[in-house]
C-alpha cells in the first residue's frame, strides 16, 4: 500500500516507503469505528484528541456518535487526577480473548486491573467457564449462523443456533461468553422472524448475564432493554407495564451514553411518553 500512496505524491515530497507504512499503520491503530447503539458500522474516523485515550478492560468513560461527531461521556463519577479510559474490544470476552483481540488490532498486550486478575476470580471465570471442546464447538455454529444472518438467511440462521444450543446449551452456563454471543445473534434472529416470545426469553438471558458482568451504563443493557420491550408487546402474554419498565431502563442508559439531545434518546424518549399516555 506504501508503494500505492507514493504514486499519487508530488516528486519533492515523496518518503521512503517504510515511513509511509509506519505512517498507515498508526493511523489504522488509532482509528474509531463509527457505528450505532445496534453495533452497526458506518465507516471509521481518525479522532485526534480521542485517540490519546488509552484502553481499559474496566474503562470509565465510553465513545459515542452523534453521525460522525464522537462524544466521549463518564460512565461512572472520575475522581480528579484519574486517567480516563474506554475500551477498544468487545467485553464480555474472556482473558485470552481480549488479549488476542488487542495485539492483532492494537498492537499491544494488556495489563489492566481486569487483566491483572487471578485465572480463578468468580467473574472472569465464569465467562470462560467450561470444556475447550464444547466452546470450539458453539464457536463454530455461532460463525455459521452469523454467515447465514447476514446473507439475511434468517431461518436456516435459527435452525443452528438452536441446533447448536442443544449440543452445548447442557454443558456451558447461559452466561458463558460464547453462550453470550449466540443469545444475542438470536435476539436479532428472532426478531427478524418475528418470534416474539422467544425474543422475550433471550433478551432475558443476555440482560441477566450483562447485568453480572458489564457496567450498568454498557450499550448492551440499552438495546436489549428495547428489543425486550417491543417483543413483550407482541408476546402471547403481553405486559405494557413490563414494556414501559424497560423502555424506562433503556432510557436512563441512553441519557448517559448518549446525552438527553441525542436521536436515539429523543426517540425513545417519545416512544416512551406515547406508551404512558396510552396506558393512563
Amino acid at each position: 500500500m506504501a508503494r500505492v500512496v507514493n504514486r499519487f505524491v508530488d516528486v519533492n515530497f515523496k518518503l521512503q516507503d517504510e515511513v509511509i507504512a509506519s505512517m498507515i499503520s498508526k493511523a489504522q491503530r488509532n482509528m474509531h469505528g463509527i457505528v450505532d447503539l445496534k453495533g452497526q458500522n458506518f465507516g471509521h474516523g481518525l479522532y485526534p484528541l480521542a485517540s490519546f485515550i488509552n484502553h481499559s478492560c474496566e474503562p470509565n468513560a465510553i465513545i459515542s456518535f452523534d453521525g460522525n461527531k464522537l462524544v466521549v461521556r463518564a460512565l461512572e463519577n472520575i475522581p480528579r487526577g484519574t486517567e480516563i479510559t474506554i475500551a477498544y474490544v468487545e467485553l464480555y470476552a474472556p482473558l485470552d480473548v481480549r488479549r488476542d483481540a488487542l495485539l492483532s488490532r492494537k498492537g499491544f498486550l494488556c495489563r489492566c486491573s481486569r487483566c491483572r486478575r487471578p485465572i480463578d476470580h468468580p467473574l472472569e471465570s465464569r465467562i470462560a467457564a467450561g470444556p475447550k471442546e464444547t466452546i470450539v464447538r458453539a464457536q463454530e455454529g455461532w460463525s455459521s449462523a452469523l454467515r447465514e444472518y447476514q446473507a439475511h438467511q434468517l431461518k436456516s440462521s435459527h435452525f443452528i443456533l438452536m441446533q447448536t444450543l442443544h449440543e452445548v446449551g447442557s454443558v456451558l452456563m447461559y452466561d458463558n461468553w460464547i453462550m453470550f454471543d449466540i443469545y444475542k445473534l438470536l435476539v436479532d434472529v428472532c426478531l427478524g422472524l418475528n418470534l416474539h416470545d422467544e425474543t422475550v426469553r433471550y433478551c432475558r438471558l443476555v440482560l441477566g448475564a450483562a447485568k453480572n458482568h458489564l457496567h450498568r451504563n454498557h450499550p448492551i443493557h440499552a438495546l436489549m432493554e428495547q428489543h425486550y420491550a417491543d417483543a413483550m408487546m407482541r408476546s402471547s402474554d403481553p405486559s405494557k407495564q413490563d414494556a414501559i419498565a424497560s423502555y424506562d431502563k433503556a432510557l436512563r442508559v441512553l441519557q448517559n451514553i448518549y446525552g438527553r439531545h441525542h436521536r436515539e434518546t429523543v426517540r425513545l424518549k417519545q416512544k416512551l411518553h406515547e406508551l404512558s399516555k396510552c396506558s393512563e
